[in-house]
């Protein structure tokens, strides 16, 4: 797997897990309500609680690991998936969406330009 890719897998687990899932401003809430509305979560979730069943998806060894890219995108994403979710974030850091999907198999195909990579522990191991 390519260096820059490991790297990148490091800072995004480390930063979640010291600061938390990094949101584009105003957009923390948005997502919380959307998902609530959409009954991904229960009516009484709060913002932690979505925060950190993000923290947990990120930092985990068995969640599988994608990378997102189409020519036409500015940055690549490291895309998390586990339990029907799937945590989308930016080479910038920045989280882009945490949703749930029906069917992870099919969202996260090749065909939509998504590259299975492995799970965490698999990245991290070939690091070591």
């Amino acid at each position: 797997m390519n260096a820059d890719i490991n790297k990148l897998l490091l800072q995004i687990i480390h930063t979640y897990k010291e600061q938390g899932p990094q949101w584009k401003p105003g957009k923390d809430l948005l997502h919380l309500k959307k998902r609530i509305s959409r009954r991904d979560l229960p009516l009484e979730s709060t913002l932690h609680q979505y925060n950190s069943l993000i923290i947990d998806i990120v930092t985990n060894i068995r969640s599988n690991v994608h990378i997102y890219y189409l020519e036409h995108f500015e940055q690549r994403y490291i895309v998390f998936s586990a339990n029907y979710w799937i945590i989308i974030i930016g080479e910038d850091k920045i989280l882009e969406t945490a949703m749930i999907t029906r069917s992870p198999e099919r969202y996260l195909s090749k065909e939509k330009g998504y590259t299975y990579i492995g799970t965490v522990k698999e990245v991290f191991s070939w690091i070591e």
